[in-house]
């Protein structure tokens, strides 16, 4: 039945899997992987040996992102990948790598670099305001503080008391100390957009006295924030390497020193402690990285404090 306009009416609504794409268009679910000429094209060019265009990766990932959805009432809703991906893969790959010891090595060698490298050279080109990299972060935050909570001390059920109340009390004080520093990061970086600045191509802002635009935080250090990050970095190495020796040395126990028990060379048997090795391992791992970009970032400093001495002094 036509208006009194003349017009076509309203559509019928959306079923659980339909939902109108980019175009206006009413599309279904089960098309996922129907028409799209730039990835066959694409393939054609992989098989042939020839190089894939920008342009073709770019409407790849706009299609997938597009056509990614869940079923849902009144219409299908579109997954976020760069939120989504982390979610899943982190806990996977941690997962995988407690089934074999040289899993663990593949995992920490071969396959989380290559993620990044992959992630590094096709996300950030084409989608340079993914937040991939940030949910990255807040997965391996959220995840291993629940390892550390449910698995080892025991939160939820009762479990061997081998955490001290003082090693629990200096974790969770150096966690809350690293999301304090963060927040007040995201409040300077507020104030810090100016006219004069320069233009981060990630932000699309001016951004004055910018050193970098750290993905891993999403947003730009600068002069106004660099203190608060400096800080963010060595609190946060500090509270990853305390959690790698309390995860390490609790599924693998091995000499007293002090008051600090130091992990030995294993393998455990139980599915648990494998879960706690890999967990700290992996914090030990994100520990040494943030420890390279500190000691990157007070290296620049004190560089250009000499460069600063040296042209008053002329």
């Amino acid at each position: 039945m036509m208006t009194s306009l003349g017009l076509e009416p309203d559509p019928s609504p959306l079923c659980c899997c339909e939902y109108h794409n980019n175009s206006g268009e009413r599309s279904h679910l089960l098309a996922l992987c129907c028409d799209c000429e730039a990835l066959d094209q694409a393939v054609d060019r992989m098989v042939s040996g020839r190089e894939v265009k920008s342009d073709m990766v770019r409407e790849i990932i706009d299609v997938v992102e597009e056509r990614l959805r869940f079923p849902w009432k009144n219409g299908a809703i579109q997954i976020p990948l760069g939120k989504i991906l982390p979610l899943v893969m982190l806990p996977t790959m941690l997962w995988l790598a407690t089934l074999h010891p040289y899993l663990v090595v593949i995992t920490f060698l071969l396959v989380l670099p290559s993620v990044f490298l992959i992630a590094v050279r096709t996300v950030i080109r084409h989608r340079p305001k993914t937040q991939f990299f940030l949910f990255w972060s807040y997965t391996s935050t959220a995840y291993l503080f629940y390892v550390y909570q449910v698995k080892c001390v025991g939160l939820f059920w009762d479990l061997p008391k081998v955490i001290s109340w003082w090693e629990n009390l200096v974790l969770v004080g150096g966690s809350a100390l690293s999301i304090g520093c963060y927040r007040k990061m995201k409040k300077e970086s507020r104030k810090r957009r100016n006219s004069d600045g320069r233009i981060c191509r990630i932000c699309e802002e001016q951004v004055v006295g910018k050193d970098h635009h750290c993905v891993w935080l999403d947003m730009c250090i600068s002069s106004t924030n660099k203190k608060t990050f400096l800080l963010f970095l060595s609190t946060t190495i500090m509270t990853a390497t305390h959690l790698a020796l309390l995860l390490t040395s609790t599924a693998c126990p091995g000499q007293l020193v002090g008051p600090i028990l130091l992990p030995e060379l294993c393998w455990p048997y139980k599915d648990n402690d494998r879960l706690l090795l890999v967990a700290g391992l992996y914090s030990g791992l994100v520990a040494g990285l943030l420890a390279l970009l500190l000691g990157e970032q007070v290296s620049r400093h004190l560089r250009r404090g000499v460069v600063t001495g040296t042209a008053h002094s002329m």
